[in-house]
């Protein structure tokens, strides 16, 4: 056998392993800062974590699958509280593999055993649900992954029907696409979804070991498989707020990172149980700051990983804490009042559908660090539902999301328990 020949059965067998080490194409590479979890069924344990979420608040859910529950954390991964058990009762689970949080307070999760979508409140508490085994629109075959966007829009990985649904907040159908195949816009047991506000859905097409992008009505933009070594089935995929897109390459025990089309910059991970390294990585995330939140599904533990972690040079971080009124309002001139931190310039902006309401929606200006005043000129504003965005920027930005109801004559707010949002 000559040098050569040892040379690559060496190499051979280091990728059998799949002994993946940090690697960037900036030289930069991402450390874990956190680490949480074990096996077991008690707070803070686990049985096969299978997905995870973040909401607008920076909390963290873990869907438990093995122990048929929801564990809600903070960014630390300090346990604030838990729902769900074996079943098939309202609240109750069989094998959830998917969760998923809008910014208007929706947890959804994919209760894949079931054949439906739970959605409850950041607390817990269940408010609706729908679908059932089949293959018509809005029936699942053991759907496995779902993504939210700002306002509650829900793309679900339906994975037995090899086809992403996507339904509005409250579960009513809007459209589908994708069936079983390997060309473009088919899939073989398609598993993450993602997407972002761009309006870009990238889903994990696991056994075709690739990432198909979509627009949000489902028309194709591209794939791939990798670049530095093809991706073996993956499972997780998610997207940050510029773009990048983080995928769980779950037999080779990796996390990848490609540019939105499909350049990669960074890997990390191998097989193992030590810090940094993965058992089965499945479900993953993106908060905020730009820290990883991985469900290091075999390991039974979340690990979260950073680009800089030595960076401690202070963000200025808006927060938006209240908004007055935060329900419906009649025509004419709209007062409202935001509070909150380290709050800059803002803008609302409110529409109808697919159009922006008339005018020039005014601009808001910083009176105190911790209030913003701004007037909306509603006159003339049809009547209905509005959904509303506020953004704040100093340092970084903050979007935070609602809803009103444009009434013509009234001048009294309306409760937001007497309309949809």
């Amino acid at each position: 056998m000559n040098s050569n020949s040892l040379i690559l059965i060496l190499l051979c067998l280091v990728a059998g392993w799949g002994m993946i080490m940090a690697v960037s194409a900036s030289g930069e590479s991402y450390q874990c800062v956190i680490s949480w979890g074990s096996e077991g069924s008690n707070i803070s344990q686990f049985e096969d974590p299978a997905s995870i979420a973040v909401d607008q608040n920076g909390d963290i859910y873990v869907a438990d699958t093995g122990n048929n529950r929801v564990q809600k954390f903070n960014s630390t991964g300090g346990y604030l509280l838990s729902w769900g058990s074996n079943g098939s009762n309202t609240g109750q689970f069989k094998n959830l593999s998917g969760i998923a949080a809008d910014l208007c307070g929706g947890v959804y999760v994919a209760d894949t055993g079931n054949n439906r979508i739970q959605k409850f409140s950041p607390q817990g508490d269940y408010l609706l649900s729908w679908g059932c085994e089949g293959s018509n629109t809005s029936q699942f075959l053991k759907p496995s992954g779902i993504a939210a966007d700002a306002v509650g829009t829900v793309y679900v990985a339906d994975t037995g029907n090899n086809r992403i649904q996507k339904f509005d907040s409250i579960g009513q159908f809007i459209t589908t696409w994708g069936s079983q195949g390997s060309y473009n816009r088919e899939f073989n047991s398609p598993v993450g979804v993602a997407v972002h506000p761009n309006g870009s859905v990238y889903v994990a097409d696991r056994y075709n070991s690739r990432i198909q992008k979509f627009n949000t009505s489902g028309s194709f933009q591209g794939s791939w498989n990798g670049s530095e070594t093809s991706m073996v089935n993956p499972q997780g995929v998610a997207v940050d707020t510029a773009g990048d897109v983080y995928v769980t390459d779950t037999d080779l025990n990796a996390v990848r990172v490609f540019t939105s089309n499909g350049t990669q910059t960074v890997s990390w991970g191998g097989y193992g149980t030590e810090i940094g390294r993965f058992n089965n990585p499945e479900g993953l995330i993106v908060n905020a700051s730009g820290s990883v939140y991985v469900c290091d599904t075999f390991n039974n533990r979340i690990q979260v990983f950073s680009l800089h972690p030595n960076n401690t040079t202070p963000i200025t971080t808006p927060a938006i804490m209240t908004i007055h009124p935060a329900f419906g309002h009649s025509t004419g001139p709209l007062p409202i009042t935001i509070s909150g931190k380290n709050l800059g310039s803002g803008t609302v902006t409110m529409w109808k559908g697919d159009k922006t309401l008339k005018g020039n929606w005014t601009e808001g200006k910083t009176n105190t660090s911790s209030t913003m005043y701004v007037t909306l000129p509603l006159k003339g504003a049809s009547t209905g539902v509005y959904n509303m965005s506020i953004k704040i920027q100093n340092g970084s930005s903050v979007t935070k999301y609602d809803a009103f109801t444009v009434l013509s004559g009234s001048t009294v707010p309306i409760p937001r328990d007497l309309y949809l949002i």
